[in-house]
């Protein structure tokens, strides 16, 4: 099976969810320290230490290739942004929840693990600012991560943070 992807570019397009290190996601000015809105402030759910945990928890799950899990960390529109780019432009059979394990998959054998352990490394001290129920992670390049709180715990999001 060919995606119609270069297995160079592959980790660079998927880097609003899986990898924050490839460029792109640019520095909107603000500054690189945590915050959070008084609405958050001070709840354990919406604490930046829950975000860095569960970006956290989706790349260990991708490392450790339990990719229906590593799924269920991602909403709806990020398993269908992320099986879009590993099938290419052609049609993706089936929900993005029926898609998006077997395009992890695929990924995963494209990203090493010392990637990924070096990714973790980066997300566990990256800044992270949350506006009520978005957050954002950015890695030292200023590239983002969204992670959105939806149904009592925090999800990754699509690069537009839905």
């Amino acid at each position: 099976m060919t995606t119609g992807l270069k297995p160079a570019v592959l980790p660079c397009l998927l880097a609003g969810v899986l990898l924050a290190g490839c460029g792109g996601g640019g520095n909107s000015g603000s500054a690189n320290t945590d915050t959070s809105s008084s609405a958050t402030t001070g709840t354990t759910s919406n604490s930046t230490d829950a975000v860095r945990a569960a970006h956290v928890a989706f790349l260990n799950a991708f490392k450790e290739r339990q990719f229906g899990d590593a799924c269920e960390m991602l909403t709806t529109a990020a398993q269908r942004e992320i099986a879009f780019y590993v099938n290419g432009k052609k049609a993706v059979s089936g929900s993005p929840e029926e898609a998006c394990p077997a395009s992890l998959m695929l990924s995963r054998s494209l990203i090493g693990s010392r990637k990924l352990d070096a990714e973790i490394a980066l997300v566990k001290r990256a800044p992270v600012s949350i506006h009520g129920s978005v957050a954002v992670t950015k890695d030292p390049d200023g590239n983002r991560t969204y992670v959105v709180y939806r149904d009592g715990r925090w999800l990754l999001a699509d690069k537009h943070g839905h």
